[in-house]
């Protein structure tokens, strides 16, 4: 085996040693326990990491908020960017200059950020520069999944893929050093079931952070023609000297000696693999590669481990990166090989040590006894939190749509069960695909369109130009909660400043509707339901774009500000004046409202959060107002 990284050796701590809490401390004689996310933030931290940039996305959220933390003097300048092109920039400008930075994103994310991506390896970096991005297999907090890898093929930008907490830490370190020594950015790819799982690990010394530095004028930051061509054989040049440092860096690790088959993985895989091996009793029959550093891989300098071995399985998730990129180089190998993949491992989903242990079952030819009835989790579908105006906004809203009219719906809470969107893809595809829709249907139907008030600042606002000027026949609904909040309520500048210490937000939704050519824009609130029925029957009316503004502060920061200790008002269900039609429990499905062990309706106080909504839709008035007692209080934003 190949130890990770010989510039860094791994700090022993014994076993009964102090657990530290603070990610920001100076100690090394500690160990931590941190997920993946939190490994990054700590790894670049120590590295004096000064300008960190995002657009908030999971499964990776959580590096960028561990750093923003005003109360550590070290910590650096930490932005939250309207979109993942603007954080891309901001973060290779800041390294242009000589500071340090890092830019993260979710996989999605990285195909807003792909035009900057594919010209900062032309221009180059002065100080490190580390772009993470949280991968999804499986999708389980995304509207897809895909192979992210295969962006490295035509970036050029150097892709790490880490096997375990302490190496994530390591290697993020690591990787501003070489992005310096190499002076291109390295990517950092770490899949959801890292960000998320927990693992102890031993921080290193810390160096002062990089915030500040001097730009310096150079040709190759202009690429145009001649230039172009010249900097992109330059950029070719600086991949096959990285491709020489691999081995150097000890970014291939080597497991076993065995001659039936050498297996080639990457990061996160490693250990299912060498798990699953030791089930099915085979491990002393293969041979492993593990690579830690994907883009350029180093498969021409793997002759010796390769010898004696004409079988190479190919153990990784979604696209068959690896196998794509190794089976090429191959070819320069005199000998014959038969490579197998992605015809034994799925090209979707999780790839979990049940799947792992199913592949190898089925090349090996061992016939594994497997469990009869193995466990599966069911799906945990998200829901909308009691007293959110999408609930009411969604009710309503059902009573004007037909099967046959159109709701475009866009990425956001708005997106969450029981949603009834025509569509579901990426961000700003509510609005945009509807004007499209409109111009095919002619007014054979309806089009309505949902965007929410941090989408329409990512990247709606050409949309929405676009609509206005050719008058698309739709009902535009930005859906403005004032938060980006399905990613854990990352301020955006319509967070209204009530929790940022002044009375009004950065940025008015409505002006800037205006100024974008909207005609048409009205303001709702949903929570007054026959008021809001009234104003959609009168709007379902009239033809063109339309532009209503649902304005309501997401009612969880709303109500984590105003809870306090004392009495409360709340609702509950009278059972006399019950009819039990269900009407608040079935179709309104709010999660405050149970049924009981008698199949009666009743109302959680502890999480009703008083918006009212439900005491206006019973036709019975059993939903009453009620005072209750309050005895604990909660922090205040």
């Amino acid at each position: 085996m190949t130890n990770y990284d010989k510039t860094s050796p791994k700090t022993e701590v014994a076993s009964d040693s102090i657990v530290e809490e603070n990610l920001f401390t100076r100690r090394t004689d500690v160990k931590m326990f941190l997920n993946g996310a939190l490994a990054v933030a700590r790894g670049a931290y120590e590295a004096g990491v000064g300008l960190v940039t995002t657009y908030p996305g999971s499964p990776i959220t959580e590096t960028f908020e561990a750093l923003d933390c005003p109360e550590n003097p070290d910590h650096p300048h930490c932005h939250l960017s309207i979109n993942e092109h603007i954080a891309f920039h901001q973060a290779m400008g800041f390294s242009l200059t000589g500071g340090r930075s890092m830019v993260t994103m979710k996989h999605v994310g990285f195909n807003v950020a792909a035009d900057p991506a594919h010209y900062i390896g032309y221009t180059g970096v002065r100080g490190g520069m580390v772009v993470l991005v949280g991968t999804d297999p499986g999708a389980t907090c995304s509207t897809g999944e895909y192979d992210f890898r295969f962006y490295a093929l035509h970036t050029h930008l150097p892709l790490l893929e880490p096997s375990n907490g302490q190496e994530i830490l390591e290697m993020t370190k690591s990787a501003f050093r070489w992005s310096e020594e190499d002076q291109t950015p390295y990517i950092i790819a770490i899949p959801s079931g890292a960000c998320y799982g927990v693992e102890d690990i031993i921080p290193g010394a810390v160096e002062a952070p990089r915030r500040e530095g001097r730009f310096l004028n150079s040709p190759d930051y202009t690429n145009v023609g001649r230039r172009a061509v010249i900097n992109h054989t330059k950029l070719l040049e600086k991949v096959r000297k990285i491709d020489e440092k691999t081995f150097d860096r000890g970014l291939v690790k080597f497991y076993g000696t065995g001659k039936k088959a050498a297996i080639f993985t990457s990061g996160y895989h490693l250990g299912r693999v060498i798990e699953a091996l030791e089930i099915l009793g085979i491990k002393d029959d293969v041979r492993i590669a593990c690579f830690l550093q994907t883009y350029p891989l180093p498969i021409a300098k793997l002759e010796g481990f390769l010898a004696e071995i004409d079988q190479i399985l190919f153990i990784e998730d979604l696209g068959g990166f690896l196998e794509t990129s190794a089976s090429r180089a191959l070819l320069s190998f005199s000998r014959k090989f038969y490579i197998s993949g992605k015809d034994f491992f799925p090209p979707t989903g999780e790839l979990s040590i049940l799947k792992v242990i199913q592949g190898l079952d089925s090349f090996f030819g061992i016939s594994w006894n497997f469990p009869s009835n193995p466990i599966e989790l069911p799906e945990r579908e998200g829901t909308f939190c009691p007293g959110c105006m999408y609930r009411p906004f969604f009710y309503a809203l059902t009573e004007f749509l037909s099967p046959d009219d159109v709701l475009g719906g866009d990425i956001g809470c708005s997106s969450l069960p029981p949603h009834f969107s025509s569509w579901l893809t990426c961000m700003n595809s509510g609005t945009a695909i509807s004007s499209g829709v409109t111009l095919a249907l002619n007014g054979q139907a309806k089009v309505v369109s949902l965007i929410g008030d941090s989408t329409l600042l990512h990247s709606g606002l050409q949309t929405i130009i676009e609509c206005a000027s050719q008058d698309s026949d739709q009902i535009c609904f930005v859906l403005n909660n004032h938060w980006t909040a399905m990613t854990g309520h990352q301020v955006n500048p319509s967070t209204p400043s009530t929790a940022m210490g002044n009375p009004r937000p950065h940025l008015e939704i409505e002006s800037l509707l205006e100024s974008c050519g909207v005609k048409r824009i009205w303001k709702a609130d949903p929570t007054h339901l026959t008021a809001f029925k009234k104003f959609l029957k009168k709007i379902f009316q009239e033809k063109g774009f339309r532009v209503v503004i649902i304005d309501r502060e997401c009612n969880l920061q709303v109500k984590r500000r105003k809870a306090k200790k004392g009495w409360t008002p709340t609702f509950q269900i009278e059972p006399e004046r019950c009819h039990e039609c269900g009407l608040c429990y079935e179709k309104f499905c709010c999660p405050a409202i149970i049924k009981t062990e008698n199949d009666h309706f009743q109302i959680d106080s502890s999480l009703c959060s008083n918006c009212g909504v439900c005491s206006e839709l019973c036709p019975n008035g059993a939903v009453v107002g009620v005072q209750i007692f309050n005895s604990s209080s909660k922090d205040q934003l």
